[in-house]
């Protein structure tokens, strides 16, 4: 039987035909890709604002379902987020459309008391 494989291997380089089956795993190389991924879209985004000279006013990234969201607020980033919320409205003919969000976080005072905090805006779409 062997004989027979070899043979058959032989005449299919012969022909130059050589089909080959190979089974790895690669789910952990495929993590590491999609991290790098991740982190060079970041960075694109940041040297886009740079190069732009202005940070949004509100930018809310989701890497991961299972990960707390970065936000930035006028290009600073919100620390120890509690909560976000933001909604848009499309304008219509008959009414105005609208941005609106609500930051709360937590920070803490001068004397290590922590504090609720919130950011609350809402601004029409003309």
């Amino acid at each position: 039987m062997a004989d027979v494989k070899s043979r058959e291997v032989q005449e299919l380089k012969e022909l130059g035909e050589l089909e080959l089956k190979i089974k790895a795993d690669v789910s952990d190389a495929i993590k590491g890709l999609k991290a790098v991924q991740r982190e060079a879209r970041k960075t694109n985004r940041a040297l886009k604002e740079l190069e732009q000279g202005e940070a949004p006013l509100l930018k809310i990234e989701v890497w991961s379902i299972n990960e707390t969201p970065e936000v930035y607020y006028k290009g600073e980033r919100i620390e120890g987020k509690r909560e976000i919320n933001y909604a848009w409205k499309t304008r219509t003919e008959d009414e105005l459309g609208k941005h609106s969000f609500n930051l709360e976080y937590v920070e803490t005072d001068n004397i290590g008391r922590p504090t609720i905090k919130e950011i609350k805006e809402e601004f029409p779409v003309v």
